[in-house]
């Protein structure tokens, strides 16, 4: 029994995901600590691999087996919200994504866009407001604030969106969404000093292009990208996206 975390290990290793969570099952039992968060990326693992085969209705139940074991697993849910979109089952999508907002706050960013798609595909400018606006201040991302400011822009014009952004600036700045409302500033030509918003504009834009996006909560590894396990201390579902 001893033996059973570096099993787990192992399987991991060789990306025999099967395995992998009939042992984590056991090493469950045994150790009787939770192992639901590693089960679930294993049955993501499963579901990308039976995807790429064609075989999507086994795939499909991989997610619900790892929504199953976690329901707060983030990946699964954007991964059905994908599959719903490809195949143009859009309320499904909607529901899978917006199931997101409720799993993890940290994961906003990754469902903006294509939530902001789907509303729009189906012209309900009014349903993607309450969306954004259900999001809690603390926890809204720039690419929801981006989204808002297109909403104003298209209802109330420019003025209005830009405002929106202004104040979110003003009671939370981060150096997104500054970016952001000098961006859309120096697009409307509004009275702001364009040379000021060109350099501001570069600085920023050198800024963001240096960060690293993601970092895991587990032992604090930054990266450009999101990886569902950690490639420094193996640890699955333990990156978030930073603001």
């Amino acid at each position: 029994e001893h033996v059973l975390p570096d099993l787990v290990s192992i399987y991991e290793q060789t990306r025999d995901w099967q395995k992998a969570i009939t042992t984590a099952k056991r090493w469950q039992g045994v150790c009787g600590q939770p192992k639901h968060t590693q089960m679930a990326q294993y049955a993501c693992e499963l579901a990308e691999i039976t995807n790429r085969e064609g075989r999507h209705q086994e795939a499909e139940q991989y997610l619900q087996e790892a929504l199953g074991y976690d329901e707060h697993c983030v990946r699964a849910s954007l991964m059905l919200g994908m599959w719903r979109a490809k195949t143009g089952e859009t309320e499904q999508a909607i529901s899978a994504y917006s199931q997101v907002l409720r799993q993890d706050a940290h994961h906003i960013g990754e469902v903006i866009a294509p939530l902001e798609a789907l509303y729009q595909s189906k012209g309900d400018s009014e349903g993607w407001r309450r969306v954004l606006q259900s999001i809690s201040p603390q926890k809204t991302p720039a690419a929801a604030h981006e989204a808002m400011a297109n909403l104003l822009h298209f209802s109330s014009g420019e003025r209005a969106a830009l405002d929106y952004l202004l104040t979110v600036v003003r009671e939370r700045p981060d150096w997104e969404t500054l970016h952001l409302l000098l961006r859309k500033s120096h697009e409307a030509g509004q009275s702001v000093d364009a040379q000021t918003i060109d350099r501001a504009l570069a600085l920023l834009e050198k800024n963001l292009e240096q960060q690293a996006h993601y970092r895991c909560t587990q032992c604090g590894l930054q990266s450009r990208t999101l990886n569902w396990q950690c490639p420094s201390c193996k640890s699955w579902g333990s990156a978030w996206r930073g603001s």
